[in-house]
């Protein structure tokens, strides 16, 4: 290997001369070399002689060296933008991955608190209900033993007063009046079941339909006994003596007020 003597090379403006193989490096890439050379100028690494031994012989004025530091500068511009694209695609990602779950876990909130609302509701009406059933099911029951000892109560009155046809006769139909508010009474109780097992089925709204197609006809028979009943009793009324001496009390001073 010769070496030449001494090649001047301007470096900031001062010129420097150092000496260089002749060996190129042929077989270093054009952008290593680029690379290389850019290290020697900033870290001033020609001026102590260093770049003899990496084989460099570009100049920063050459043309195939701009074209390199270029094409150098242009791709790792590209490749920061690239970066800072795919980081500002991962930022975004992220933040809407992030709003995503913050939305989701809202109306997961959401709906938690109204099932548990929906459940302390539920639980409050069953309660109610059960509440209510409870005591329509004990004052049912202390009306029936009341009807009861009545109805057992009239029974023996009717067979002291077994020689009073009349009072017999008011009496026996007491009797049957009673038997029908039993009756009815026993009705009702069994609607009652009948309407705990709807509600326990299915809804209020259903079983209060039920209740009322069941009680109408009930409650149209009902009206037209009490209706026949008030019938007798006003006709029993007028056939009184006492209703017939004041008709003729009445008949008698009508010529008396005309004559004055």
């Amino acid at each position: 290997m010769t070496v030449r003597p001494t090649v001047p090379m301007v470096i900031a403006g001062t010129t420097v001369t150092a000496t260089e193989p002749r060996r190129r490096s042929a077989a270093l890439p054009m952008l290593v070399r680029v690379a290389l050379t850019i290290v020697l100028k900033i870290t001033g690494a020609r001026r102590l002689g260093l770049a003899c031994f990496f084989g460099t012989t570009l100049d920063w004025q050459t043309r195939g060296f701009r074209l390199a530091l270029l094409l150098l500068l242009y791709l790792a511009l590209l490749l920061l933008l690239m970066l800072l694209l795919l980081h500002l695609l991962l930022a975004l990602l992220i933040l809407l991955l992030m709003l995503l779950l913050l939305h989701l876990l809202r109306a997961l909130l959401i709906l938690l608190l109204m099932l548990l609302l929906l459940h302390l509701l539920l639980a409050l009406l069953i309660l109610l209900l059960m509440l209510l059933l409870l005591q329509l099911l004990l004052a049912l029951l202390i009306l029936l033993l009341a009807l009861l000892l009545l109805h057992l109560l009239l029974t023996l009155l009717i067979l002291l007063l077994a020689l009073l046809l009349l009072l017999l006769l008011v009496l026996l139909l007491l009797h049957l009046l009673l038997l029908m508010l039993l009756l009815l009474l026993l009705l009702v109780l069994l609607l009652l079941l009948l309407l705990m097992l709807l509600l326990l089925l299915t809804t209020l709204r259903m079983a209060t339909w039920v209740l009322v197609i069941i009680t109408l006809p009930i409650i149209r028979v009902l009206c037209q006994h009490l209706n026949t009943g008030t019938q007798t009793q006003q006709t029993n009324t007028c056939d009184t003596p006492d209703a017939r001496f004041h008709a003729s009390l009445t008949v008698v001073q009508m010529p008396i007020n005309k004559t004055a």
